[in-house]
C-alpha cells in the first residue's frame, strides 16, 4: 500500500512537469509567431540593415544625441511630377540598448523650397507602430517616397502643384535632425 501511495505522488509529480513543459512550448511559440509590430504606411519600405530588434526588452527612450539619422536620394535631378525615393537611415551609437519609435509619424521626411514647407511624410501617414530596440552600432533603413505632392497637417486636398525648382529634405526623429539632401526638380 505504501508502494502505491509513492507511485502515486511520483505520476502527480510527472505529469505536473509535463503540463509546465507544454505550457512553456506554448508561450515560446506564441512569443515566436507574434507580429514584429513593424507596419507601414503605403509610402515606406523598410529594409533592415544592422538588425535591430523589434521586440521592446529595453525601458529606456533613445537619446537624440545619440541617434544619427541621414537621407539620400538616387540622383539629384528629377522630372516633374515623378516620384523621389528618399532612403533614411536611423543609426545608434549609444552605449546602452534603448528604444525608439520608428514609425512613419515620428521619423518624419519633411521637404521645403526656401521657407515653403511643400511636404512631410508624417502629414497623412497612418498611426502605425514600430518601436525599435537599438544597441550600439545598430543601422535601421526605410525607402520613403515623395510622389511630388504638397501636403499640411489634417492632410488637406486642394492644395497648389508642385512647381520646377530645387528643393531639400530632411528626416527628423524627436529633437533629432538629419542634414539636408538638396535635388532638383524640372
Amino acid at each position: 500500500m505504501r508502494h502505491e501511495a509513492v507511485y502515486r505522488r511520483r505520476r502527480a509529480v510527472a505529469l505536473l512537469l509535463l503540463v509546465l513543459v507544454i505550457v512553456a512550448v506554448v508561450l515560446v511559440v506564441k512569443a515566436l509567431a507574434s507580429p514584429s509590430g513593424a507596419t507601414r504606411a503605403a509610402t515606406s519600405t523598410p529594409t533592415p540593415s544592422s538588425a535591430p530588434t523589434t521586440t521592446p526588452t529595453a525601458t529606456t527612450a533613445c537619446d537624440a544625441k545619440d541617434l544619427d539619422l541621414t537621407i539620400a536620394t538616387d540622383k539629384t535631378t528629377f522630372a516633374l511630377g515623378s516620384k523621389v525615393p528618399f532612403v533614411v537611415s536611423v543609426g545608434y551609437d549609444g552605449e546602452l540598448p534603448c528604444l525608439v519609435d520608428a514609425s512613419d509619424v515620428s521619423r518624419a521626411v519633411v521637404v521645403t523650397s526656401g521657407s515653403d514647407r511643400i511636404w512631410s511624410s508624417a502629414d497623412c501617414a497612418e498611426q502605425d507602430e514600430r518601436t525599435l530596440l537599438l544597441s550600439k552600432g545598430d543601422v535601421d533603413r526605410a525607402t520613403v517616397t515623395w510622389t511630388m505632392v504638397r501636403s499640411e497637417k489634417g492632410c488637406s486636398k486642394g492644395l497648389p502643384d508642385v512647381r520646377a525648382g530645387t528643393y531639400k529634405a530632411r528626416v527628423s526623429l524627436g529633437k533629432a535632425k538629419s542634414e539636408p539632401v538638396v535635388f532638383t526638380v524640372g
